[in-house]
């Protein structure tokens, strides 16, 4: 018997026999052959027809080895336990009625609800809501008994849960919410789903307000103190060295530059609204409110941040930029200034470069192994142009200077010319473009080529001058590494004959393009095991057959990661080496999809392949891939 929330909702209002059932379970004891353990659950099913005496003896042979399996899987540190379900539908059995279907979950959870004679309930996700149901109810208790509120009425809560002889967590809901409670079964990957709904949100508040009180110390201080409350000019004033300081906001200037970098935020961004100003971070790739401050303490703060960067404290007019360094856990940070006016005063963004960050492994990047190989042997040509690609944020500098630092390593000659300089590094030669002297990028090329370089590093191929020069450098005797904003390796080569490369330069030297992006790692101290809804894999193309045996995960969320889910990202990859096949679409000047399809043909992994991978290795999640495939609105399908 299935039913869906809004059914369920009908059943609040009138008496069923469902209040017997819960009645009943709610008084007694169960009794100890009802228990739900491995073997009350295979009874069920072979009662059922679902499963045969010869797959009975199959699941109680793998019970233990699967139970080791699933608890690596989970990981030390999580709160789930694992159930009789998890250990049969982890196992990949087929149906004795259909070969080509397996044993799911869902199947079993069904099953079962027909045994107890309790409707079986589809979660849906959009009808949640959080605010009306939770508050007496902890997380860590909704996980431990995998019981998660989904209605509520005035005298009444719906449940769901998958062990309804759990009587304790039944009687625990009632005394902590005063309501008459009804349980229905689910899947345990639908519970836990909505138990991320319920509480992520708290979750993620409680862990930015400790953060945010330090700081708020501080901005209230530098309030109080202010000479005139409706002040809207800053209180900054040069003191005896000339330097523009007022404690208290220096202090929260501080607070807050260290807060980032200590969430590796990429950049923070301080936005005045009308009736306060914002301040958010970007981390992962996804800006989050830090705090609000008064618009009072809003000039004061910019202009402590225009004094470190060194800026023209009175200019407001127009845009300025400005950086400065500071030292944090002995890492040296560099925070580079933008402001801009805008509506309601100043707007200050700043970006966060870590140096460490920047120089990584090649190993550490991203690539599978396949990838490496294929990326190593592009580098071992002794000249000829590698592209990186990717729009804005996707991780571009971090793989150049990586992959620079890699090549260091070897006794040769690396000049690299730049707008900005992102990182000094000492084993490069690095050139900083001028424009206002003519130090342009394709005129620095033009004239690097006669420094005997062996590697040149061009930061991003702007205009046809560039490009041609940096072509022509590849066909001399170099090898060429620059970036380009693509979306797709394809797509490289059309964006170069935009720019009046020649076809004929472009098949020459272009040895490969490596497209890429940033997806957000799933948490390691609160990622467990997960099965995505009938939507997702839709969205994903992905059978559940697929994905049995997998580890797939998702986090719940914890401090480490504010209560995302997500802990750092990492980088997927499409490379695109350039054959011989390729090279024909080339000289022809064929479409961005034929030279695709050429290219895929050859062997080429997309970058949804690469994401795919990722997900299935329980690395990401689901929501990430479909960010990278875009299109899908998860929300709306499961509504």
């Amino acid at each position: 018997m299935q039913t869906n929330t809004v059914a369920a909702a009908r059943d609040l209002a009138r008496p069923t026999p469902l209040t017997v059932v819960k009645t009943q379970k709610m008084q007694e004891k169960p009794k100890p052959r009802d228990a739900f353990t491995l073997d009350f659950v295979c009874n069920v099913l072979k009662q059922a027809g679902v499963a045969t005496d010869e797959m009975l003896m199959t699941i109680k042979s793998r019970e233990n080895n699967q139970r080791v399996i699933l608890q690596k899987q989970y990981g030390k540190n999580s709160m789930t336990q694992i159930t009789p379900v998890d250990v049969i539908s982890s196992m990949g059995l087929r149906l004795p009625s259909d070969n080509k279907h397996v044993v799911t979950d869902e199947l079993i959870m069904k099953t079962l609800a027909d045994y107890w004679k309790l409707p079986f309930l589809k979660i849906e996700l959009s009808k949640l809501n959080s605010a009306k149901i939770v508050p007496n109810l902890s997380e860590p208790f909704a996980r431990k008994h995998l019981i998660v509120p989904v209605l509520v009425s005035k005298t009444m809560l719906l449940v769901a849960l998958i062990n309804p002889m759990d009587v304790e967590a039944l009687q625990a809901v009632q005394q902590a919410t005063k309501l008459n409670v009804r349980p229905v079964i689910s899947t345990k990957s639908d519970v836990l789903r909505a138990i991320e709904r319920c509480y992520a949100e708290d979750r993620s508040k409680e862990v930015a307000e400790k953060n945010r009180n330090h700081f708020r110390s501080f901005i209230r201080s530098a309030i109080k103190d202010m000479p005139d409350a409706n002040l809207k000019e800053g209180i900054l004033r040069p003191n005896d060295t000339g330097q523009f300081e007022e404690k208290h906001i220096v202090n929260a200037v501080n607070s807050l530059l260290q807060y980032a970098h200590e969430q590796h935020a990429s950049d923070i961004h301080i936005e005045p609204k009308r009736g306060y100003s914002a301040i958010r971070l970007r981390i992962d790739g996804f800006l989050h409110e830090f705090d609000r401050i008064p618009l009072e303490v809003h000039s004061s703060f910019i202009l402590r941040i225009k004094a470190l960067a060194g800026m023209q404290m009175a200019e407001k007019r127009k845009p300025l930029d400005g950086s400065f360094q500071a030292k944090f856990q002995e890492h040296n940070v560099e925070f580079r200034v933008s402001t801009m006016p805008v509506a309601f005063g100043e707007k200050a963004m700043i970006r966060v470069l870590d140096h460490s960050m920047l120089l990584q492994r090649v190993e550490d990047l991203g690539f599978s192994k396949g990838e490496l190989k294929i990326f190593r042997s592009m580098l071992s040509h002794n000249n000829g142009m590698i592209l990186i690609t990717g729009p804005t944020g996707s991780g571009k500098t971090t793989t150049l200077y990586s992959t620079l630092n890699s090549l260091a390593e070897r006794e040769i000659n690396i000049t690299t010319v730049e707008e900005p300089i992102e990182l000094m590094h000492e084993k490069f030669n690095q050139i900083a473009v001028q424009p206002s002297v003519g130090l342009t990028f394709g005129m620095a090329i033009k004239h690097i080529v006669r420094q005997s370089a062996d590697v040149i590093m061009v930061g991003e191929i702007r205009d046809q001058e560039t490009a041609e020069n940096a072509f022509k450098a590849a066909l001399t005797g170099h090898t060429v590494i620059s970036t380009l904003h693509t979306n797709d390796a394809p797509s490289a080569v059309i964006r170069l004959t935009d720019m009046g490369v020649q076809s004929s330069l472009i098949e020459s030297a272009l040895v490969g393009v490596v497209s890429q992006r940033l997806v957000r790692r799933v948490c390691n101290m609160c990622g467990e095991p997960y099965r995505p809804s009938q939507s997702e894999l839709q969205a994903l193309g992905i059978s559940e057959e697929e994905l049995v045996g997998l580890p797939i995960r998702k986090g719940c969320g914890c401090q480490q990661c504010r209560g995302t889910g997500y802990s750092g990202r990492t980088a997927v990859f499409e490379l695109m080496p350039v054959t011989d096949g390729v090279k024909l679409l080339v000289h022809d000047n064929m479409a961005a999809h034929l030279i695709r399809k050429a290219a895929i043909k050859e062997g080429m992994r997309t970058l949804q392949d690469s994401v795919i991978e990722k997900f299935k290795a329980g690395i990401t999640t689901s929501e990430e891939v479909i960010r990278i495939i875009g299109g899908v609105d998860l929300d709306a399908a499961d509504a």
